[in-house]
């Protein structure tokens, strides 16, 4: 595996990791608070943002990278944070509306979204592309799935607004990875294109919190809740994505981050101790057999022989 390729797949495990615990801290703050949907945007953004730079400056001394030869397009990589902001509200929105299960499965549309927008762009999926995208797909669904939704005492709450709200996160999230990607083109890996990133959220927050003002945090566990929703479910992922999208590119970022439902699961049977189901299981084994699919590499002994095409974007 190559090392721009190894690295990008750390940073996409890394952003995942973080993602999954989204759902977490949100049901969580809600099930003990009234706070609104702005006001822990407000307040997510406004911790997650000094972190981000805070971590920036230390990757930065610890990794040393080389002076870049032309400066980042600063505003245009803050512009690409307006769409962190939505993609958190209709979070946030949408955990109003919809479980946790369903509404992964309708926010991980996003692959799709992403590979259907770039070919009509003119960067088509490969073949082994579409297969790994239809894999991990299906792995979605069985891994958050639940059986409840067949039966006839069902509880899950799905409303046709949350369906809308979740969809719509999908394709925030996918405009975002095509719009940071195509911007970081011809600039080096950088950790500051995460900051400058997600610095932009400061052009719809302000805004937020001026007209409508904010509602302060009432306990210091929502506190400790929000910081550590910053930190953890913001700013680790939000790095990871952005240094993952410029590394691999949108398509193969979006497939990969596909391992989120897998971890969530992982991580609550780990501190939950919830059990996993054989749907689970299969589930998860198809999402990590896609990542199979889409980074391994042709054996080549006649390399004139292999048409280029077959490599996944």
């Amino acid at each position: 595996m190559e090392k721009d390729t190894r690295n990008g797949l750390m940073f996409v495990i890394a952003a995942s990791v973080g993602y999954s615990l989204f759902p977490i801290f949100t049901k969580t703050i809600y099930n003990i608070s009234d706070m609104g949907e702005i006001d822990l945007t407000i307040w997510r953004f406004a911790f997650a943002i000094p972190l981000m730079w805070v971590g920036t400056y230390v990757w930065m001394r610890v990794t040393k990278p080389p002076k870049l030869e032309k400066p980042l397009p600063r505003l245009k990589l803050a512009l690409t944070g307006i769409f962190a902001v939505a993609a958190a509200l209709a979070g946030f929105f949408g955990l109003r509306y919809v479980d946790v299960g369903i509404y992964i499965v309708l926010f991980f549309t996003y692959p799709v979204m992403t590979a259907v927008i770039n070919t009509f762009l003119g960067e088509p999926l490969s073949r082994r592309g579409w297969l790994a995208l239809a894999l991990t797909m299906t792995g979605v669904v069985l891994t958050v799935i639940n059986p409840q939704m067949f039966s006839g005492d069902s509880t899950i709450l799905i409303r046709p607004l949350g369906i809308w709200i979740a969809m719509a996160n999908a394709l925030v999230v996918a405009l975002f990875m095509i719009l940071n990607g195509r911007i970081q083109k011809g600039y080096p890996t950088t950790a500051r294109a995460s900051a400058w990133t997600m610095t932009g959220a400061l052009f719809v927050t302000v805004p937020l919190a001026a007209v409508q003002g904010v509602d302060v945090p009432a306990t210091p566990t929502l506190w400790l809740l929000v910081i550590a929703m910053a930190a953890f479910a913001t700013v680790l992922p939000y790095f990871g994505l952005v240094m993952g999208n410029k590394l691999l590119g949108a398509n193969r970022t979006s497939i990969l981050g596909t391992m989120e439902p897998v971890l969530a699961i992982l991580l609550a049977a780990l501190f939950f101790n919830e059990r996993m189901t054989l749907l689970q299981v299969v589930g998860g084994a198809l999402i990590i057999a896609s990542i199979f699919v889409l980074e391994a590499r042709i054996p080549r002994r006649d390399a004139s022989k292999v048409p280029q095409t077959s490599t996944a974007n």
